[in-house]
């Protein structure tokens, strides 16, 4: 008999995929790079339930007999993101009480499962066909609460037996397929293609149904919260769901921007890290008064020939990872350039912090975005035809957030080095303005907090700079 067990591994979008194909959940911040970078996010997720699902796996290839869930009670804390390296930690309770608590830095998830040995009983139902679909944009506009919907019977018994073996032997098939389908209901139709799910809690039915039921029972718009009750095939329960706000590209109108026709046509403008966010809104507003740029994208390649595609002949777009040194090509190309003007956008994900604590590891990874990529990029630029340097700093600087301790630190090393070599290179103008709170896909939340769009407080600096 154990008492602790303590399991790692990584999930690939291979996985996500081979997931989505067991359960019906198509949903693209599982499976999607280019849709899940815009997201709050960032990256993919793994799928709540397969963190389940393999925790069940894990635990019954230990225990080798048949149990029934009695209650499951599961708080999904913090994202997941595919390719982490994630440790498992199962450990028993009391009797027939087992743990299971997920952590890749700090803790994502926990589950609390209440179970009996049992005889499994053999489902006496027809499995519908998977079909691949897109997920339903629910429209939160319209009033939804006590809406009731019904959900067909639906997993893939093939991709189970081979991917999930002690899971699909040893427990109730009726209970995996409620647990699949909780997964696809949140994932494709309610919130559907913006959700977040965050609470799981079932208890056993006392007979076994032969429908599965969601009713919604809650809808609070401050905090985007959907509760869900679900009558399942034999767990049931209550379900809390987010729903993520979305960003997308946005544009603007140039009547409230007023930039005038040409007003940066005498820029060559390098704009590291431009094809989202901030980097993206300044490609646009500089494009708009015929500025010669070439941008850097890493991941978002679609979204960087979207950019390209829809302004000025004059960009030039390449791809570039800041984490890693630069190559020859990308030296070459940057160099035959010859930029005026150097825009850096680049950082990692900033809302990462725990309430004051430090984290030298997450200061070290700023630290390489805001000031040794920074520096290596800057090292190959031509001095003498360099005119002005714009790197944003953060209003966090000097209004301290318990969540950017280690971003707010390595904010003000970047202005120090600023000063630095704005003292070397007296003839370059370096701006490093303190920028607030905008609304970026870095500064997203669930919450409906309103924000300011990038462009309009990042004009004002640009026409500063000329």
């Amino acid at each position: 008999m154990f008492k602790t067990k303590i399991i790692k591994r990584s999930f690939s979008l291979k996985d996500q995929s081979t997931f989505s194909k067991l359960s019906g959940d198509f949903n693209p911040i599982h499976l999607n790079k280019e849709y899940a970078r815009r997201s709050i996010a960032g990256k993919p997720l793994i799928h709540g339930v397969n963190l389940v699902f393999w925790a069940l796996n894990e635990f019954l290839k230990l225990k080798k007999k048949e149990i029934e869930i009695q209650s499951i009670n599961i708080i999904f804390n913090k994202f997941a993101f595919c390719n982490n390296s994630i440790k498992l930690k199962i450990i028993e309770k009391k009797k027939n009480i087992v743990e299971f608590l997920y952590y890749h830095e700090d803790l994502l998830s926990s589950v609390i499962l209440k179970y009996k040995f049992k005889k499994t009983i053999q489902l006496q139902v027809r499995l519908n066909k998977i079909k691949k679909i897109k997920p339903v944009d629910l429209d939160t506009s319209q009033k939804i609460d006590n809406k009731v919907f019904t959900e067909d019977i639906l997993i893939n018994k093939k991709i189970l037996k081979k991917k999930y073996v002690y899971l699909s032997k040893y427990l109730n098939l009726r209970q995996i397929i409620d647990l699949v389908t909780i997964t696809r209901f949140v994932g494709m139709k309610v919130p559907g293609l913006n959700s977040i799910l965050y609470r799981l809690s079932l208890n056993l039915f006392k007979k076994n149904h032969n429908s599965l039921s969601f009713k919604i029972s809650k809808f609070d718009k401050r905090f985007n919260l959907i509760e869900q009750s679900f009558f399942g095939l034999s767990l049931a329960g209550n379900i809390k769901t987010l729903i993520r706000p979305n960003i997308k590209q946005e544009n603007f109108n140039n009547k409230v921007l007023k930039i005038k026709k040409k007003q940066f046509s005498h820029q060559k403008a390098l704009i590291i890290g431009g094809s989202k966010g901030l980097g993206e809104a300044v490609v646009k507003i500089l494009s708009h008064g015929f500025a010669n740029i070439m941008f850097s994208f890493n991941t978002g390649k679609k979204d960087a020939f979207k950019i390209k595609s829809k302004n000025n002949k004059k960009i030039k777009i390449f791809y570039l990872n800041v984490e890693k040194k630069l190559n020859l090509k990308q030296i070459k190309l940057i160099q035959r350039f010859k930029p005026t003007h150097f825009y850096y956008f680049a950082t990692p994900k900033i809302f990462t912090g725990e309430a004051y604590n430090f984290d030298v590891k997450k200061f070290n990874l700023f630290n390489q975005y805001y000031l040794s990529s920074f520096n290596e990029i800057f090292k190959v630029l031509d001095k003498d035809k360099l005119k002005a340097v714009f790197s944003p700093s953060s209003i966090s600087v000097n209004e301290p957030t318990s969540k950017l301790f280690e971003y707010s630190c390595s904010k003000s090393a970047m202005e120090t080095y600023f000063v630095y070599l704005k003292s070397k290179y007296r003839y370059i103008n370096f701006y490093f303005p303190r920028l607030l709170k905008i609304r970026t896909n870095q500064t997203i939340s669930v919450f409906n907090e309103k924000l300011k769009s990038p462009y309009f407080e990042l004009i004002k600096y640009l026409k500063k700079i000329g």
